[in-house]
């Protein structure tokens, strides 16, 4: 892959979806130097997207100039660790425009960098999913007053979450499946309090998270999906669940969770799609969930009866009144 180094003007390459190979680097990027004011000929920053092709090799940290807005490196053949972008004449990191990062689906290691967060303060949107990143996360990441779209999804990542929320409140989607993230489920929801009128996507499901769902979660008005299958969770379904209009998708399914599942679930929400397998509720299934096949509920939940699953057992009274 090589392209063109005349053209400085350049402030719009897509050459996704091709069948590109070789390695990233400088020359890949014909933009405007690091001098001060040489992107004033990109003022809404430039976007470069490289996405499903076979590019192979390391990430050059010289990559993110600083006319860039927008780099999707995705579905490539990208190994080593994320650079940190380049450090100004004094050592400071510099402060870079870019607002939306994709290198998704690459074989990415290492771990996520305090680098590389505080220096885009204006990142809304960072994919780094389905790679082969480990360690904990940097509490700087809690901090991106920008973010609106977080996904470190299929990784190794471990440790506990810091606070997501605490920077800004504007985060929509957070997306945390399979990796081995560990501590409750109420602290990672208390730590999203910031966002309970914004979150709208919310998946921590395959991680080792424990606990009991806290009633607080009634406070995500605008929450559309929340899987949290596969996780340690253990305690009731709260009641309050019930009231988030806008859910479309609930997975809570292979956790330890009991109890009876609240009667208004999907009663303020038709077309909620709810998943409770590899649980052990008990009772009867609220009639709202009546019309739900038989997989949302099995395996799992032996004590749980009523449509789709057997009837429920009525007691009988004793002969001779007892």
């Amino acid at each position: 892959l090589g392209v063109e180094p005349r053209l400085t003007r350049l402030t719009y390459l897509d050459l996704s979806f091709n069948a590109f190979n070789g390695s990233v680097s400088q020359q890949h990027f014909p933009l405007p130097a690091a001098a001060a004011g040489a992107c004033k000929t990109v003022p809404h920053g430039a976007e470069v997207r490289l996405s499903h092709n076979a590019l192979t090799g390391n990430i050059s940290g010289s990559v993110f100039s600083p006319c860039l807005a927008l780099l999707d490196l995705s579905h490539n053949h990208l190994s080593g660790a994320i650079p940190p972008p380049p450090q100004q004449s004094d050592q400071s990191p510099s402060l870079l425009p870019l607002s939306h990062l994709d290198l998704s689906s690459n074989k990415l290691t290492g771990s996520i960098s305090t680098a590389l967060v505080a220096s885009f303060p204006a990142l809304n949107r960072l994919d780094v999913s389905n790679n082969l990143l480990s360690g904990s996360l940097p509490p700087s990441l809690a901090l991106a007053p920008a973010l609106t779209h977080l996904d470190l999804s299929r990784n190794k990542l471990k440790g506990s979450l810091p606070a997501l929320c605490q920077g800004q409140q504007r985060l929509a989607t957070l997306l945390l499946s399979s990796n081995a993230f560990s501590g409750s489920v109420s602290s990672l929801l208390s730590s999203c309090a910031p966002c309970t009128s914004s979150l709208l996507s919310l998946n921590i499901s395959s991680n080792q998270l424990s606990g009991p769902l806290p009633a607080s979660l009634s406070r995500f008005t605008a929450l559309q999906s929340l899987v949290a299958a596969r996780n340690r969770m253990i305690g009731s379904i709260p009641a309050g669940v019930a009231s988030l209009k806008a859910l479309q998708a609930l997975d809570l399914s292979w956790n330890g969770l009991s109890g009876a599942i609240p009667a208004l679930l999907r009663a303020a929400a038709p077309s909620l799609h709810v998943q409770l397998a590899g649980n052990a509720l008990s009772g009867s299934v609220p009639k709202p969930l009546s019309d739900l096949p038989l997989s949302c509920f099995r395996p799992g939940n032996p004590k749980l009866c009523g449509t789709p699953l057997p009837a429920c057992k009525t007691s009988k009274p004793r002969k001779g009144g007892w």
